[in-house]
């Protein structure tokens, strides 16, 4: 399984890289971009030199710390969690993944979520414990559909979850799995997961026999890595091509792939890929009676599974001994090697029962959701069956009723018919009324006009008297005319009343909000309504349209309003 991780997994170390983020690191001053200035520099150590990864991380790791920058924090744990990994210290990389777990869920990394739970389950994967590898994988697929923002964390998601699936028997899903990640990548371009996953589905038509399709695939993978300059990667797949090209008897085109296939397997030193490469070569020999080349090929393949214990290699691996031995004539060595065989293939054994029980409980977990879903659905059918029941006797009613509601649809009808008769009515005595307040505002305004005109003309005669001439009485008439003007409170009261029936309930919504409004000001909103001019309003009130303005002015301070505000406020009630 080649499980996706972090950008920390690379395959070759740039130093003129290094040596720019080194120079980079000593200028710059602004600390988040120092934080990751350290967490870059851990990054490129992170396959090959842990004292370095270490030197970059542990002052990146204090700093990110010091000034909250968390997510930094997570991915310099992880890159630590990797070398350790790397170099075979899993208690040390357990520890730092699981600081970084703990950062990233203490301080809500989301993003960080898939990453973690992947590295999880690798962990399990390195340890043999398939139901962790599982469980952990599941999440991390689930994080990155939830969280994550990268199609291609989201591709290598399912491109492990298929690699687990398979490694359960569950060849179908994991192709499923394989496909859908295939899918994302071939959207965005993406040579060297699409290298993995054309290696992954040719596996999994070499299981299923389609020989032609498993050799189309491992030669797509092999494109995609030479494309992408990946070529530690196109080492399994020229591997793959040779073993296909072995089984099927090309014995001259396996030679050629698995002998280009193990240089590449070599500088990344993966050790399981090198022995399966030697045994197929080793059988590839066997096949053309060259003894000598074969026994080279599988003893080289033997020291390997012996050192590492790779079950299912060291089975192939000595399956091809005893038959070399049998071929030599050498017995002895033959039957040890066929106790061992049986004794590795004893332990596949064990550990296929194993994953059955892992499976058949995953199953049996599937299966009670399966049942507690069919339990809801007989329940939705059982609340069906009463529905249906209840609508039998709705319909039996409904043909009863089905009289009553012509007769009801003819009463609506009639009382539509009167409704509307009576809203003309109404429609009809507003519109006499309106006219009625329209007049005697009218009235109003001309009487108040051409008293300002008398007004007018009697200060031009009073000031054509001679000084200390004057007219008894003449004063006091004056005021008395220039109060004349003024709109009296039996006026009020009447126009009033007119207002009330065109705008019903202004008065009493407008006292409800303001209680503290004055009968002036009352006055001026109650005219503002009726859109009269500023003179107009002034001549109705006997003031000048200054002193209107003013008034106007004062209630919108009081109120804490514009104009706008005023209009809108004065056209909502």
């Amino acid at each position: 399984m080649f499980a996706i991780l972090i950008s920390s997994y690379v395959e070759a170390q740039d130093m003129g890289r290094v040596d720019s983020l080194r120079g980079e690191l000593n200028k710059v001053t602004d600390l988040r971009k120092k934080v990751m200035l350290y967490a870059y520099l851990a990054r490129e150590f992170t396959s090959h030199n842990v004292d370095s990864t270490y030197h970059y991380s542990g002052p990146g790791i204090r700093l990110a710390k010091q000034i909250g920058y968390d997510s930094a924090l997570v991915g310099l744990y992880l890159h630590r969690y990797v070398t350790s990994r790397r170099l075979g210290d899993m208690d040390e990389a357990i520890q730092n993944l699981k600081l970084a777990d703990q950062t990233a869920h203490d301080h809500d990394v989301i993003t960080l979520y898939g990453t973690i739970y992947g590295a999880y389950a690798l962990i399990a994967e390195l340890q043999d414990d398939l139901a962790n590898q599982l469980e952990y994988t599941l999440k991390e697929v689930d994080a990155y559909e939830t969280y994550g923002n990268d199609s291609l964390f989201i591709a290598a998601g399912y491109h492990n979850l298929g690699a687990v699936y398979t490694r359960y028997g569950k060849y179908k899903e994991g192709f499923e799995m394989q496909n859908k990640a295939l899918n994302i990548c071939n959207a965005i371009k993406d040579g060297r997961m699409s290298g993995y996953l054309h290696n992954s589905i040719g596996d999994y038509y070499s299981h299923i026999k389609e020989d032609s399709l498993s050799i189309m695939h491992y030669r797509n993978a092999v494109k995609f890595h030479k494309k992408d300059r990946s070529f530690g990667w196109a080492g399994p797949a020229f591997a793959k091509l040779g073993q296909k090209f072995e089984e099927i008897d090309a014995l001259d085109s396996a030679i050629i792939y698995l002998k280009r296939a193990l240089p590449l397997l070599e500088k990344p030193n993966w050790k399981e890929h090198i022995a399966m490469t030697h045994r197929h070569l080793s059988k590839t020999y066997l096949k053309l009676s060259k003894l000598d080349s074969a026994i080279y090929h599988i003893q080289i393949a033997k020291g390997i599974v012996d050192e590492n214990n790779y079950l299912e290699a060291k089975k192939a691996v000595y399956g091809v001994l005893v038959e070399i031995s049998e071929k030599q004539g050498d017995f002895k060595p033959a039957y040890e090697y066929n106790k061992i065989l049986t004794q590795v293939k004893d332990s596949i054994i064990s550990r296929e029962k194993t994953l059955q029980f892992e499976f058949a409980k995953m199953a049996y977990e599937s299966d009670k959701k399966e049942r507690q879903i069919a339990s809801l659905e007989l329940e939705r059918k059982a609340e069906k069956i009463k529905r249906n029941t209840y609508a039998t006797g709705l319909i039996l009613t409904l043909i009863l009723g089905s009289l009553i509601v012509y007769l009801l649809r003819c009463r609506i009808r009639k009382n539509k018919q009167l409704s509307k008769k009576e809203q003309q009515i109404a429609s009809k005595k507003l519109r006499a009324v309106q006219k009625e307040l329209d007049n005697y505002t009218l009235q109003l305004i001309e009487r108040a006009t051409r008293i300002e005109q008398l007004n007018t003309e009697l200060d031009r005669a009073k000031e054509a008297i001679p000084a200390g001439a004057g007219y008894p009485g003449c004063d006091g008439a004056l005021h008395r005319l220039m109060q004349a003007t003024i709109l009296t409170n039996d006026e009020w009261v009447h126009y009033k009343k007119l207002f009330n029936k065109v705008h019903p309930g202004f008065f009493i919504s407008l006292r409800r909000a303001y209680e503290d409004l004055t009968e002036t000001e009352e006055r001026l909103l109650a005219l503002t309504k009726l859109n009269l001019q500023t003179k107009e309003i002034a001549a109705m009130l006997g003031i000048s349209a200054e002193s209107v303005n003013k008034s106007r002015y004062r209630l919108r301070k009081k109120l804490n309003i514009n104009t706008q505000q005023l209009e809108e406020l004065i056209a909502g009630f």
